[in-house]
């Protein structure tokens, strides 16, 4: 390197290594986004699934939000084959997708039930695919009123939204009044909350000077726990506060990924 007239020249070494770091610089991708998760398939399962052998990578679960559930795969469907690839087990398949940038397109031959077919799809950015989502989340339309108010306090009469299998899930109407409004999530703001599996049910809003505000619940916790039960779903909350009968609720939630139990008191003279 050769100082001259207060300016340094780079001589061939340092022009290498300019050309090195552009080079590695371009060959950085955002890794795509599939949205299911895969094991191996064991002896055990061939005969269940309808194999022919124990290739493959058996899918357990699928982001219905993501590639994965738009394109159709489904759970127990088996990766035989990724870009005419033949897979051997659950790693194979990992890495391949690891290699995989978003925006390119990918295509699986599985088994279903026995039948082969072939499926393809695009892989996503994860970010900006769980940006849409929050998106989605903040500007979730209200639910439509009832013609029978009996109608629409019942949960399995709860007309399903396009957010019920994905991010989020539909509203309910519980026996009695806690100032909370719940909704379910999926896998992708499950993982952006820290609940593993997208299990609980997240808080959007709680209503001033209600139970929920008295006993400290806040929007964006994630309810995972009443009464020391698991919160899948809406059903499971208004199951747990239909049976408080006056009762306090041990409700535990996530805030800010460190959990936090909260004692909720529902209002009975009131309808949620």
């Amino acid at each position: 390197m050769v100082l001259a007239l207060g300016f340094i020249v780079p001589g061939r070494g340092f022009a290498a290594l300019v050309r090195g770091q552009s080079a590695r610089a371009a060959t950085r991708v955002t890794p795509g986004y599939l949205g299911i998760d895969v094991r191996d398939v064991s002896d055990d399962e061939i005969a269940a699934l309808k194999l022919k052998g124990a290739r493959g990578a058996e899918i357990i679960r699928v982001d219905h939000d993501g590639p994965a559930g738009k394109m159709g795969l489904r759970e127990h469907d088996v990766v035989v084959q990724m870009n005419g690839a033949v897979i051997d087990g659950q790693e194979q398949i990992r890495r391949l997708l690891r290699e995989i940038a978003a925006g390119r397109t990918v295509t699986f031959l599985v088994s279903r039930n026995g039948q082969e077919m072939t499926l393809t799809a695009q892989l996503a950015d994860k970010s900006e695919l769980e940006r849409q989502a929050w998106e989605q989340h903040l500007t979730a339309p209200a639910p439509q009123p009832a013609q029978d108010p009996s109608v629409a306090a019942s949960p399995a009469a709860t007309p399903a939204t396009k957010y019920s299998k994905g991010f989020l899930g539909t509203i309910l109407m519980t026996p009695s009044y806690t100032g909370l409004t719940l909704e379910r999530m999926g896998p992708q703001l499950g993982d952006f909350f820290g609940v593993p599996k997208g299990t609980g049910l997240l808080v959007k809003s709680v209503d001033n000077n209600s139970p929920a505000s008295a006993a400290g619940l806040k929007a964006g916790d994630v309810v995972v726990k009443a009464d020391t039960k698991a919160v899948g779903n809406l059903a499971d909350w208004a199951k747990v506060v239909r049976e408080s009968k006056g009762k306090p609720v041990a409700v535990v939630v996530l805030r800010n990924r460190q959990e936090k139990t909260l004692s909720l008191m529902p209002d009975p003279k009131k309808r949620g």
